[in-house]
């Protein structure tokens, strides 16, 4: 265009464009972004009719959103998540409105104490796990020499050397009476690995990838023939498995009888990788079950709750907190917390503790048609226009560029 300008100027004129003006609105959703993730957030206001953001506020403190609240008396509904902060904000500046609690995070809450819970219960999915599918192939009868470890092998087996000792001091420190916060202080460990290191009891060991399935692996019962009768002869090998119809190279031929000589014997075995925590919980939850590991997770869970009833009262609960939401019956929440704190679950308790104290925020949850899902989305794209300027923006151009039907 041949204009001649800064791209400062360019900058200051976007800041500077009139925006629209603030309204309220009926309803409206909440939820805070980061800003600085554990240091600096911002909330966004959105409008759950028009699904356009009203405003974009600094800070996540109650006071500042209350302000915003008393200024709209028109507000009848405020949906969010489990916030303390935003529902004592929406009761001091919004007492009208109905407070809608946000149903994934419901969910999710309900997912996290699962999660907690399966840390108590680690040597069990060892166990399953082991009695499923770690079936381990019988030594060899051929005798080989000793082999030293590989540089991967040896730098995995240091690497758990000094997690162990973490852990080792992490109980430590714990059995002498130290808080959480202060074993995070000690070993600079977060304070959520420092909780599922002692609530778990024993050492987490880290999950295995189970070998690659390769060309070879049909053949490793005829290649273990050959190794027994003494044919090293790797271009032997090669062109009678060729003859059998082996449709690999005769590279990996010559590497696989390399390591025979080497006196290393390759695995053979059926092990699966063991399954996360956070996996293990998600399939007590069949919702969350992945499409290809439902045969497996079902008989995972199955075990698992034959060996410990808690685990099958805590899944039964959960299915039927599901249920009431599907079915949208807020009459069967309160027989529900009954069950709860009857239950033998100290993590479920806990959760349903707090849904007793917003319960009526649930009840909304489970009877209307407002959730946060609108607000969830325009938190992604602030976060896609934040990137878009490479975390150099201040916050009132990122809230031009927000507020912008254009961006």
């Amino acid at each position: 265009m041949g204009l001649r300008c800064s791209a400062d100027t360019l900058l200051r004129r976007v800041i500077n464009t009139p925006g629209t003006k603030q309204s309220g609105a009926p309803h409206v959703g909440i939820d805070e972004w980061a800003w600085h993730r554990g240091h600096r957030y911002g909330k966004l206001i959105v409008n759950l009719d028009t699904h356009r953001p009203l405003v974009l506020l600094p800070g996540r403190d109650q006071r500042t959103l209350a302000t915003w609240f008393r200024k709209y008396p028109e507000i009848q509904v405020v949906s969010r998540d489990r916030s303390g902060v935003y529902a004592t904000a929406a009761r001091e500046g919004a007492p009208q409105a109905r407070q809608v609690a946000d149903r994934w995070h419901l969910l999710k809450n309900i997912g996290d104490a699962l999660e907690r819970m399966m840390y108590r219960h680690i040597p069990l999915i060892r166990l399953v796990a082991s009695e499923l599918s770690l079936k381990k192939s019988p030594e060899p009868e051929l005798s080989v020499p000793a082999v030293s470890l590989r540089r991967p092998e040896r730098l995995k087996q240091q690497t758990r050397k000094k997690r162990h000792q973490r852990w080792t001091e992490v109980m430590a420190l714990h059995n002498k009476g130290c808080s959480f916060r202060e074993i995070s202080r000690i070993t600079g460990l977060s304070r959520v690995t420092v909780s599922r290191w002692v609530r778990s009891g024993t050492f987490p060991e880290m999950s295995t990838r189970p070998p690659k399935r390769g060309l070879l692996d049909p053949w490793r019962e005829w290649l273990k023939e050959q190794r027994e009768s003494g044919n090293y002869n790797a271009s032997r090998i090669w062109r009678e498995m060729v003859a059998r119809g082996f449709t690999g190279s005769e590279t990996i031929v010559r590497d696989a009888v390399a390591k025979w000589r080497k006196g290393w014997i390759p695995p053979v075995t059926t092990a699966a990788r063991l399954p996360s925590v956070s996996r293990v919980s998600r399939w007590l939850m069949p919702w969350r079950i992945i499409r290809g590991e439902e045969n497996y997770a079902s008989r995972f869970i199955s075990l698992m709750c034959e060996k410990e009833p808690e685990l099958k009262i805590a899944q039964q609960l959960v299915l039927e907190f599901y249920r009431i939401l599907k079915t949208q019956n807020k009459s069967q929440l309160s027989s529900w917390f009954t069950r709860v704190h009857e239950s033998g679950s100290a993590e479920l308790r806990r959760v349903a503790a707090g849904m007793e104290a917003d319960a009526a925020a649930i009840c909304e949850a489970i009877s209307s048609r407002w959730s946060n899902g609108v607000v969830e989305g325009h938190v992604n794209r602030l976060k896609m226009l934040k990137r878009q300027m490479y975390g150099r923006a201040g916050f009132e151009l990122l809230r031009q560029r927000v507020m912008s039907p254009l961006a």
